[in-house]
């Protein structure tokens, strides 16, 4: 939790004032930040709370650290929503790699705001195919296993677009290796496109009074 150290002495300089007798709230010079381990039902709800509680603040940039080994895919596509809705706002999200960010955890980092993508220098992103355990029936099976291809494509495109990749470039790559995990340095990562600066990122208060992650 690397960034949580230096997040922690950032002070809050939001305050309130009237105009015309209604209470007005300047927007906070405090980075958020938010930690993400795993990627469950309640996890999604946490991370919705939490995004919802930045928005709230008058934020203009978000943190996410990424430090996770993934987790179920439907909860990543609600946390990846989230992360959607908040920069439709105006909004940057930051999203850094402490440690590892692998399977659904490589997919939310990626969804970070190009510019916004940290990684630290001795982490690992991985990415691979989506798993399916499907079972029962055999059309149950079949519609299972169609879910499982439309999710995978789904996340790969993510992934496309977020690098300025065409479609398919990252899911012809893991097909090229047998469809293996496939396992990225923060240097490969630079190079695809999907990291933007190999650090641990800094909040600096610039004296226009406007927060900035470098």
């Amino acid at each position: 939790m690397l960034t949580s150290i230096l997040f922690s002495i950032l002070a809050s300089i939001s305050s309130t004032t009237e105009v015309n007798g209604i209470p007005q709230v300047k927007p906070s010079l405090e980075v958020p930040f938010i930690l993400v381990n795993d990627f469950t039902e309640d996890s999604a709800k946490k991370f919705s709370n939490e995004m919802k509680a930045a928005r709230d603040s008058g934020a203009k940039i978000i943190l996410i650290e990424v430090d996770s080994y993934g987790g179920h895919v439907h909860s990543l596509l609600n946390m990846v929503g989230v992360v959607k809705a908040a920069q439709d706002a105006g909004i940057k999200v930051a999203t850094f790699v402490s440690g590892k960010s692998m399977s659904c955890g490589a997919v939310l980092f990626a969804c970070g705001s190009n510019g916004y993508r940290f990684s630290n220098p001795y982490a690992t992103i991985m990415i691979h195919y989506v798993s399916s355990g499907a079972e029962g029936k055999v059309p149950d099976m079949i519609t299972d296993a169609n879910e499982a291809d439309r999710l995978n494509t789904l996340l790969f495109s993510l992934l496309d677009k977020s690098a300025g990749k065409p479609d398919g470039f990252f899911m012809s790559i893991v097909k090229s290796k047998g469809g293996v995990d496939w396992y990225i340095t923060p240097k490969e990562a630079l190079d695809l496109g999907l990291v933007n600066k190999i650090k641990v990122p800094e909040a600096k208060i610039k004296m226009t009074t406007e927060s900035t992650i470098e």
